[in-house]
């Protein structure tokens, strides 16, 4: 494996601009007053320091600090474009022991001074009233802005923002510290079962500028299942359009389109980038074929069965089979560089084959296998690394119609497959979850960073699978690498970062592909951005423990970078290289890592 890539802090050139514009102030229930003059100001009902407005020095002092007058990074992103738009603007700099202090506000209840904040390094204090006792503190480093509050009682009191080494403040605002509103999370469109998969529901209490309570517990309550007392909801016995609600203080935030599909679901229409695959076969007369059932094997969905079809995008493979795994082979005919492939464990199964080369002609071969996989342990699934032809079970003859106007390799670009289950509710719910988090006018590429953003968050490099105790590199431990089980485990290796980023940026209608080296041992997503294709690298964005004596650790959090999102092929200084396009996207017999 090639070794982690740790971004390096960059020296910035921050211009101070001038005298800061404006401010709001507070309502008839807060009042500022300067340490000189101790006369109420009155206005607005809340605070609201942009920074995009002038400090009033009757309102606060700093030493040290100063605004910049453009979003602060850390590294040259000029390629990006639009995928790193950042509405901060300009923002407040505390640098090197710099301070910010409101000098003294008055409220006359229970209230909370909320910000913005962006750690470049360094530790971010905030005290009240001249205490040394930090009453808020964050360490670390993060790309992305995170949210602070400091809750104090009814009087006057003082706020000061201090650092030793470099933090970007912005959006400073106050408000009662009671309950506005509730933010429910997913507030989305989310796919379950009857009696199957659990969604994990969360919600937030919210002050009035937004900001959010800490220690709130939801009371939850759902129709068309069961919900406990952390938001987990339970699908019921019946296929219905269910609701979710949270409610905190009185307060209610509902999600009213939680799906519970039937129990053959999997035989349900699927709807991608607006197109719906109704994965229905028809016609099963043809010279090629007569009825389907063999060695226990039949098709859903058609009576009789046949082994000669035309469907619809896909068709579901159902039935049992209790002698050994089976390998599914599907071909585009005259195409044999265009094949995908499906692993059935042995058993009662039903799964989704999908024709993801487009519409046409396809060959879809079933063996009897023998299987390799890696070692399961604590309760993980070992991956899949090989397999050996026992006897062939059957052939089909299918053919495709979609009418989709798109090429082959355009179709193996966006269609689900076997390791990248863009299909399937674990993943579409993520996706969904994310992009109603995002304003209507977001951005492709700001789309594209939300589901970057979220997929470091989320994983963590999984060392485990990569090392023995000792550290010398092994395998023996791998995991499960499809798309599914990264969203389930939280951590992956470099294929499973790349399944899981390449099957949500397809939900998007993006041309995304999955890319293998075995040069590099090592994989990662290339993806068609404003036409031209761009290199996703979430793996060596995403820190390691750098404690080679530890292996199954936690990430740290705020460590993340954006040196390998979105940038030329090749990538840095040509440090990719010997990829090849997989098609397939099913079943590889090489780890990678």
């Amino acid at each position: 494996m090639k070794t982690k890539h740790f971004l390096s802090f960059c020296i910035f050139i921050l211009v101070i601009s001038g005298l800061f514009s404006g401010c709001e102030f507070l309502s008839k229930y807060i009042s500022f007053d300067s340490d000189e003059d101790l006369s109420s100001v009155q206005g607005s009902e809340s605070l609201n320091q942009t920074f995009d407005h002038a400090l009033d020095p009757g309102v606060w002092t700093t030493s040290g600090g100063y605004v910049c007058d453009r979003e602060p990074v850390f590294a040259s992103w000029p390629q990006y474009g639009d995928a790193l738009v950042d509405t901060h603007g300009k923002v407040f700099c505390l640098n090197y022991g710099a301070s910010l202090k409101i000098r003294k506000v008055t409220v006359s209840e229970e209230s909370a001074v909320s910000f913005d904040y962006k750690n470049s390094y360094g530790t971010l204090k905030v005290y009240l009233d001249g205490s040394r006792v930090p009453a808020f503190e964050a360490a670390g480093y993060n790309q992305m802005w995170l949210n602070g509050s400091v809750v104090f009682g009814g009087g006057s009191h003082s706020v000061t923002f201090e650092t030793s080494g470099c933090v970007y403040l912005d959006n400073i605002t106050l408000a009662s510290n009671i309950t506005a509103s509730v933010d429910i999370y997913p507030k989305s469109l989310q796919e379950t079962w009857v009696e199957g998969m659990p969604i994990q529901f969360s919600a937030k209490a919210l002050r009035s500028d937004g900001s959010v309570i800490s220690g709130k517990n939801a009371a939850w309550s759902s129709t068309g299942g069961s919900i406990d007392g952390n938001g987990l909801f339970t699908p019921g016995s019946s296929a219905v359009m269910a609701s979710v609600t949270a409610s905190i203080d009185g307060k209610q935030a509902v999600n009213s389109t939680v799906k519970v599909h039937g129990p053959d679901y999997i035989a349900d229409p699927v709807t991608i980038n607006g197109h719906t695959f109704t994965g229905r076969m028809t016609d099963g007369s043809s010279s090629k074929g007569g009825i389907y059932n063999l060695n226990g094997i039949y098709l859903s969905d058609l009576s009789p069965q046949y082994t000669c079809f035309t469907t619809d995008g896909f068709f579901v493979l159902q039935g049992r089979y209790d002698e050994k795994d089976v390998y599914v082979s599907v071909q585009k005919e005259g195409r044999e560089d265009l094949t995908t492939y499906y692993l059935i464990p042995k058993g009662e199964f039903n799964q989704r084959i999908w024709l993801r080369f487009g519409d046409g002609e396809y060959t879809v071969d079933l063996w009897s296998v023998t299987t390799e996989h890696m070692e399961d342990y604590d309760g993980y699934e070992g991956d899949f690394v090989g397999w050996k032809p026992d006897h062939a079970i059957a052939r089909l003859y299918v053919t495709n119609n979609t009418g989709l106007p798109y090429t082959e390799e355009e179709c193996a670009y966006l269609m689900p497959s076997y390791l990248c289950q863009s299909d399937d509710y674990i993943v579409s719910n993520v996706f969904n979850a994310l992009m109603a988090e995002l304003p209507e006018d977001a951005t492709l590429g700001q789309r594209l960073q939300a589901l970057y953003d979220w997929e470091l968050h989320l994983c963590h490099y999984d060392l485990v699978s990569t090392k023995n105790a000792d550290g010398a590199a092994s395998h023996d431990k791998r995991k499960v690498q499809d798309a599914v089980h990264v969203v389930l485990y939280e951590m992956g290796v470099c294929e499973g970062y790349a399944n899981l980023y390449t099957a949500l940026v397809r939900h998007l209608g993006v041309k995304a592909g999955y890319q293998t080296s075995h040069d590099m041992s090592h994989a990662w997503t290339e993806l068609l951005y404003k036409g031209e294709w761009k290199l996703v690298d979430i793996t060596w964005d995403d820190p390691i423990y750098n404690d080679s004596s530890i292996y199954n650790v936690e990430k740290n959090p705020t460590m993340e970078s954006y040196n390998y999102f979105l940038i030329d092929r090749s990538g840095i200084e040509k440090d990719h290289f010997g990829n090849e396009t997989d098609f397939s996207r099913s079943v590889d017999s090489v780890p990678h890592s």
